[in-house]
């Protein structure tokens, strides 16, 4: 009899651990499949062959059993398997044969992806231990949607970041543009897109940034600093990505703000409260516009130019 467990819990809640204590209760061997490479590498470190970490292409290279199979980031194995890494389906089936149990991790899973896993046929018994499916544990302690990409952007070049402020944008090239203004700025900035992680955790060892700039690549996984703000320069259609992203502030606890150009449809705002802190920035921006003078305000203008202002909708 062969079993498939879904565990869902929010970000930042410790799953990671559970893995830990779970393996030591029971002492049997646990392979735990992990689709990013960086936290892969990185939890290959830390457990030093205690619990064997493999990325779905490395195990269909060189498969091996183990009783307790453990897929992280579950979720993944849908929007990117169907997609554009069609042999973490070939992994996950083939565990599923060759295991008694197969635990799925998640902090995030949305009904269509449940319906899928309950109508599945490859298990004889499915459960299900919900421990937060689609929450923050840490709740930002603001959230602003600016009325203009442009003041959004603007505010954005008048942080002084005490901690690290993380910046997630929609295309490689908005990745590369960011990070040099800000550069040009004299802001300690890092940027990272897909299939570069692994050179971002490196250069993160070096230094501590007050600006990181990336693709959804670091949405999940990987250790960051603390996140002191987390903002979205594009829209966002996704609840699943949307949560997962926002969890990067703030995963000690500590307080974190969230700014965004477009905001997504699921989260509410007030409308009149949203206005009134959109106002207050108005003010704060023109403001300091007017300490650091007009020729340094124009230079920092200009430098926005290179930055995408897309259509608002």
């Amino acid at each position: 009899m062969n079993t498939f467990l879904l565990l869902t819990s929010p970000p930042a809640s410790g799953k990671t651990y559970w893995i830990e204590r779970y393996h030591e209760k029971l002492g049997e061997k646990v392979l735990v499949i992990s689709p990013l490479k960086a936290l892969a590498l990185e939890l290959e470190e830390k457990w030093q062959g205690q619990i064997s970490v493999r990325t779905p292409e490395s195990y269909l290279l060189h498969p091996e059993e183990a009783s307790i199979v453990i897929f992280d980031e579950f979720h993944l194995l849908f929007y990117w398997g169907d997609h554009f890494r069609e042999n973490m389906w070939q992994a996950f089936f083939h565990l599923a044969m060759h295991s008694s149990l197969c635990i799925g991790l998640t902090a995030t899973i949305n009904d269509d992806i449940l319906t899928r896993v309950k109508e599945w046929h490859h298990f004889d018994q499915f459960l299900w231990f919900d421990g937060g499916n689609q929450k923050l544990k840490y709740l930002p302690s603001q959230t602003i949607r600016f009325i203009s990409s442009q003041l959004h952007h603007d505010f954005i070049f008048l942080q002084s970041p005490e901690k690290t402020q993380l910046i997630f944008c929609e295309f490689r090239d908005d990745v590369k543009n960011w990070v040099e203004m800000l550069k040009a700025q004299g802001f300690r900035v890092l940027g990272c897109v897909g299939g570069e992680t692994e050179a971002f955790i490196h250069q993160l060892k070096v230094q501590t940034p007050q600006f990181i700039v990336s693709t959804s690549c670091l949405s999940h996984g990987v250790n960051l600093p603390i996140i002191e703000a987390v903002h979205f320069t594009y829209k966002m259609d996704n609840l699943d990505f949307w949560i997962q992203m926002t969890a990067r502030g703030g995963r000690d606890g500590s307080a974190y703000r969230v700014y965004c150009s477009y905001l997504l449809e699921e989260v509410k705002l007030k409308f009149w409260t949203n206005l009134w802190r959109n106002f207050k920035l108005m003010i704060w921006i023109k403001y300091h516009q007017m300490i650091l003078g007009l020729d340094q305000w124009f230079l920092k203008a200009s430098s926005l130019e290179k930055l995408p202002i897309r259509k608002e909708t």
